[in-house]
C-alpha cells in the first residue's frame, strides 16, 4: 500500500499558510515523493511509483485517499455522492459512510479552518495524524517521510505498548508512540485538539438487526461477498490470489467469479513438518473446482535473526503482520515480478463468520427466544460443537446470561512470562459501546477488533494493496446484523458461510472441522533461533520494563518446553516487539509508566 501524506491548514491564517508552504517544499524536494493535488486548504503527496487514488472533494472541502465503492443498494454514482457532501465534516463523514465503502482516509476541511480526519469503518487504510505548529498532517505511515515532518514530540509510549502486547486489537486505537494518533476505524478525529469529533460508525450500531431466517441469510451473504470481492478486484488490472486450503480463502476465490481472470497467480504456502501445516490437498481441490493453476511454495524452518525485520521497524507499532517471513517476502516478490498491484486474501473469515466454539451463543439466543433456547436438542448441538458436557454448557451460558456480561476485551496473546505489569486497561472502544448486546455478539465484535492486526506493516503491504473482502464494510455489516445463532446454526462454526457457498466450494473443504496449523513450523524456527532469541529477550528492554517476567520466560525458552507446550508465535512476536522498541529508543525518548520488574 503506497505511502501518502496530506497537509491541511487555515488559508485565512497567514502564519499557517507560510508553515504549510515550508513543509510542502520539503516534500517537493524529496525524490521519493510526488505532489498529487493542491487546493487552498490542503495538499497531497504520494510515494513516487506507488499506486494510490487521490480525490479532491468539491468546493475545496478536503481530499479522499484510497479506493471507494457504492454500498449495495445505494442510489446515485460516487461522483454525485462526493459532489453533494456538505461542508460540515461530521455530516459529510456520516453521509459518505451510509453510501460508500472501501479502504480510504479522508481529510475534511470545514469552515473557519476546522479539520476532521476520518478512517473507513473497517480500517482498510492506516490513517495517522499529528500537527506541526498550525498545520495538520495525515499520513499512511512514517517510514518514507522526511524526519523534519515527523511529530515534534514523538516518544515511546510504554503504557500503550504494555496494553498492546497482550491485547493486539488495541493497537488499532493507539500507536505505541506518543505524539502520534492512529485514527480508530469509523471515527472522525480532530488532530488539532487531539480528540474525537464524532463516532461515525461502530459495530454495535449494526448488530442483531437482521430479520430474515437462515436461508435468506445464506442468499444475502453469498451476494454481498460476491459484491465485495468483485468490486475490490476491479480496482486492480492484475492481482495475486491466495489459496490456503481453508474455507475462507476458498469462498473468496469462488466469489471472485469473472474477476479471477485478473489473477496472474494463485499462491499456496505449506510447511511439511507436521500434517496440520500441509493443506495442499485442500488447496488443490479448490484450484481444480475453479479451473485455476496453483503455485505451491514450501515454508522451510530457518533461524530468525535481527536482520529479518530491520527494514520494517520505523512504523508506528511493531510489524507483527510480517512475522511469517517466507510468506511475506514471497508475496512481495511475486507481486513485483508479475506487476500485480493487489493480493486477494480470505483473511478475517474466522472473525466475521464466527469461528469461536462457545456456549455463549445460547445466552444470546435466550435473549431473543426465551426458554426455547434451552431445549435439549439445542443444548446437545452446542455441547458437541464445544466438546463439553451439556451440564457445563448450560452452566456457563445460564450464568453469563444472568450477569448480562461477556468478554470485556479482545483476544489475549498468550506470552510465556507476561507480567502483571502488562495487564489490565480499558477494553477496545468497539466493545465499550456494545454493553447492550449479548455476550456472543460482543465476542464477535472482539474478534473483528482483533482482526485489525492484519492491516499492520509488512513487506507485502508496502508492495501491494492487501484486499480482504471478508473484512469489507458490506460483509462486516451484514454478519454483524445476523444473530450469532444464525451464523452458527446447528452448532457449527461458520455454518452460514459453509451452506451459502455449497456447490461453489468443494465439499471436502466446506466440511473441514479443523484449521491448518503452523505452530510446529514456528516452533522449529524458534528452537533454531534460541542462540539469538534468549539474550535478545532475557536481557532486553521488555524484561527490564517489567512487561515480561524474566524467570518465567527463561524456563519457557528451552527446546523441550517449546516442543511440548508451544507458544512459539507469541515469543517470536515479543522478539520482534523488542527489536522495534530498541530501534525507536535510538531516536526518541521514553514516556509513560515503565512497569517495575517482577520480583
Amino acid at each position: 500500500m503506497p505511502a501518502w501524506v496530506v497537509l491541511s491548514w487555515n488559508p485565512e491564517d497567514p502564519a499557517a499558510t507560510a508553515e504549510a508552504a515550508e513543509h510542502a517544499a520539503k516534500l517537493d524536494r524529496d525524490p521519493r515523493w510526488t505532489r498529487r493535488w493542491r487546493g487552498a486548504r490542503a495538499a497531497t503527496w504520494s510515494e513516487v511509483g506507488g499506486r494510490v487514488t487521490i480525490r479532491a472533494l468539491p468546493g475545496d472541502c478536503g481530499v479522499l485517499v484510497g479506493d471507494l465503492h457504492p454500498l449495495p443498494g445505494a442510489a446515485g454514482s460516487l461522483e454525485v455522492l462526493l459532489a453533494g457532501l456538505p461542508d460540515d465534516p461530521i455530516e459529510a463523514a456520516r453521509r459518505l459512510t451510509r453510501s460508500a465503502w472501501g479502504a480510504y482516509g479522508v481529510v475534511f476541511c470545514g469552515a473557519a479552518g476546522q479539520v476532521g480526519v476520518y478512517r473507513d469503518p473497517c480500517g482498510g487504510r492506516e490513517v495517522l495524524t499529528w500537527t506541526l505548529g498550525r498545520v495538520a498532517v495525515a499520513a499512511g505511515d512514517l517510514y518514507l517521510l522526511p524526519t523534519a515532518l515527523w511529530p515534534r514530540r514523538l516518544a515511546l509510549d510504554w503504557d500503550a505498548l504494555a496494553l498492546q502486547m497482550v491485547e493486539p486489537g488495541l493497537a488499532a486505537t493507539a500507536t505505541a508512540l506518543a505524539g502520534l494518533d492512529s485514527v480508530l476505524p469509523g471515527t472522525l478525529w480532530d488532530p488539532r485538539a487531539g480528540r474525537i469529533l464524532a463516532n461515525i460508525w461502530t459495530p454495535a450500531d449494526h448488530a442483531d438487526r437482521f430479520e430474515g431466517d437462515f436461508y435468506s441469510g445464506c442468499d444475502a451473504l453469498r451476494e454481498v461477498v460476491r459484491h465485495a470481492t468483485q468490486a475490490l478486484a476491479t480496482d486492480h488490472p492484475r492481482l495475486i490470489g491466495e489459496l490456503s486450503g481453508g474455507v475462507d480463502s476458498a469462498i473468496v476465490a469462488a466469489a471472485a467469479g469473472p474477476a479471477r481472470d485478473r489473477v496472474a497467480e494463485w499462491l499456496h504456502f505449506y510447511a511439511a513438518s507436521r500434517p496440520a501445516g500441509d493443506e495442499r490437498r485442500f488447496a488443490d481441490a479448490v484450484a481444480a473446482e475453479l479451473g485455476v493453476a496453483l503455485s505451491v511454495y514450501e515454508m522451510r524452518a530457518a533461524p530468525v535473526c535481527e536482520a529479518d525485520f530491520a527494514d520494517l521497524l520505523m512504523g508506528p507499532r511493531p510489524p507483527l503482520a510480517a512475522l511469517g517471513r517466507e510468506h511475506d517476502r514471497t508475496v512481495a516478490a511475486r507481486a513485483g515480478a508479475l506487476g500485480a498491484s493487489g493480493v486477494l486474501s480470505g483473511q478475517g473469515g474466522d472473525a466475521v463468520f464466527f469461528r469461536a466454539a462457545t456456549p455463549l451463543v445460547l445466552a444470546d439466543e435466550a435473549r431473543r427466544r426465551g426458554w426455547a433456547a434451552w431445549r435439549p436438542s439445542r443444548l446437545g448441538e452446542v455441547a458437541r460443537w464445544t466438546g463439553r458436557p451439556v451440564s457445563a454448557v448450560l452452566a456457563q451460558a445460564w450464568a453469563t446470561g444472568r450477569r448480562g456480561r461477556g468478554p470485556a476485551g479482545s483476544a489475549r496473546r498468550a506470552l510465556p512470562g507476561d507480567s502483571a505489569g502488562s495487564r489490565g486497561g480499558p477494553p477496545h472502544p468497539w466493545l465499550a459501546s456494545a454493553e447492550r448486546l449479548g455476550p456472543a455478539k460482543r465476542l464477535h465484535i472482539a474478534a473483528l477488533a482483533n482482526s485489525l492486526v492484519y492491516r499492520g506493516d509488512s513487506r507485502r503491504r508496502r508492495a501491494v494493496d492487501e484486499l480482504f473482502p471478508l473484512l469489507s464494510q458490506p460483509v462486516v455489516e451484514l454478519c454483524l446484523a445476523m444473530p450469532v445463532e444464525i451464523l452458527t446454526a446447528g452448532g457449527r462454526s461458520r455454518a452460514l458461510a459453509r451452506v451459502a457457498f455449497t456447490g461453489e466450494v468443494p465439499a471436502m473443504v466446506l466440511e473441514r472441522s479443523a484449521k491448518g496449523d503452523l505452530s510446529a513450523y514456528y516452533g522449529r524456527c524458534l528452537v533454531d533461533s534460541l542462540d539469538w532469541v534468549r539474550p535478545h529477550l532475557l536481557d532486553g528492554c521488555l524484561v527490564e520494563a517489567g512487561l515480561i517476567d524474566r524467570a518465567a520466560l527463561d524456563q519457557a525458552l528451552t527446546p523441550q518446553q517449546l516442543v511440548w507446550r508451544g507458544g512459539a508465535s507469541a515469543v517470536l512476536s515479543a522478539a520482534l516487539t523488542e527489536s522495534w522498541v530498541r530501534a525507536w529508543q535510538r531516536l526518541v525518548p521514553d514516556v509513560g509508566r515503565r512497569p517495575r520488574a517482577v520480583d
